[in-house]
């Protein structure tokens, strides 16, 4: 509702609905249903914690075919206050044998993706960090963000390592509004809309450029 009102909109203007896992109950159709949303499209896309960045690229094409005017995104899961159960798909997955033995976390896992690109691509602790300063950015918009301090690049890195290459950071709640241009809000505060959302698959010299030195998300955020 919150992501609604800096669009300028409400929830009757809302006709694409689009969430993942963390959604309760019955998914996305229980969530359509608790907030009385008229939908002409729905997508329940689960991809795990890159789910929603995937889903503002299929918003803006369900948008771009004519499927939707306006898309809300949400990702509201509670992980401090619900257990994390493993659901028994999880379990039998091709993987598990492989890597359940080892006893892996949430936070190894993602520290293992994150060296694999590291090595492949050149990234280094720096970009990473990049994303938690972008987030401790985004929490100054949010009243009950749970770690509201602005954090530096150099901070980061220099925090206690948790598991190589991560340091200390955190999950949080986050909601997007990809809308046509037709939908005209007026919003509360300045917003981005989104492009062009690329589709084709990039060349290995594509990807090493995507991840390649960039300004830092202060800097970008700076911008008018």
């Amino acid at each position: 509702v919150g992501a609604l009102g800096d669009a300028g909109l409400a929830l009757a203007d809302v006709d694409g609905y689009f969430c993942a896992g963390d959604a309760p109950g019955f998914g996305g159709l229980s969530m359509a249903d608790h907030l009385g949303l008229q939908l002409s499209y729905l997508d329940t896309t689960e991809m795990g914690g890159s789910s929603y960045v995937a889903h503002v690229g299929h918003a803006a094409a369900a948008i771009a075919a004519g499927k939707c005017s306006v898309a809300l995104i949400t990702l509201a899961g509670r992980p401090r206050q619900e257990p994390v159960l493993r659901s028994s798909g999880v379990m039998g997955a091709p993987e598990a044998s492989f890597e359940t033995v080892y006893g892996p976390t949430t936070v190894s896992m993602y520290a293992l993706a994150a060296r694999r690109h590291m090595y492949e691509f050149g990234t280094t602790s720096e970009q990473l960090a990049e994303v938690k300063v972008a987030a401790s950015l985004h929490a100054q918009h949010n009243p009950n963000a749970l770690l509201r301090t602005v954090v530096t690049v150099e901070e980061v890195v220099a925090s206690r390592l948790v598991s190589d290459p991560w340091s200390r950071s955190t999950r949080r709640s986050s909601r997007s509004v990809p809308g046509s241009s037709s939908a005209s809000p007026t919003p509360e505060r300045e917003c981005r809309w989104c492009g062009s959302v690329r589709s084709e698959p990039m060349s290995g010299a594509d990807r090493r450029t995507a991840v390649g030195p960039r300004r830092s998300e202060l800097e970008l955020s700076r911008e008018p």
